[in-house]
């Protein structure tokens, strides 16, 4: 399953985040302030093909979440009410833990990536 929205979202995040890690690194390779062009061909292909693949993985593992849900309250004999709040309580924890867990490594990666084509 793939997200073309949840792609572009996550490639505004990720030109974002290299643009200013990428200028203040330059900046501090090179003193001063210099630009830092996300749009060059290897930043780009970065931007691009990692926010594709992270697009695809969320929402695998959304999908995964959300059938362990279901199949354990269809297995445990649990009536429809039971199951809605099990799938509304799995979001609710996922928007904190997950959102979190996301967010923390994919600018870690960006800043990762920016400091490196910043040597280059």
């Amino acid at each position: 399953m793939w997200d073309a929205d949840l792609k572009d979202k996550l490639e505004n995040e990720y030109e974002t985040i290299i643009a200013k890690e990428g200028k203040t690194v330059l900046g501090s390779i090179k003193g001063g302030t210099s630009p830092f062009d996300v749009d060059i061909p290897g930043i780009r292909d970065f931007i691009d093909g990692w926010t594709y693949a992270l697009s695809f993985d969320i929402n695998d593992e959304t999908i995964s979440q959300l059938r362990d849900v279901l199949d354990a309250g269809i297995n445990g004999g649990l009536g429809m009410v039971p199951i809605r709040n099990n799938v509304r309580d799995m979001f609710d924890d996922m928007n904190n833990y997950r959102a979190m867990r996301i967010a923390r490594t994919e600018v870690i990666r960006a800043s990762n990536y920016a400091t490196e084509a910043a040597y280059l």
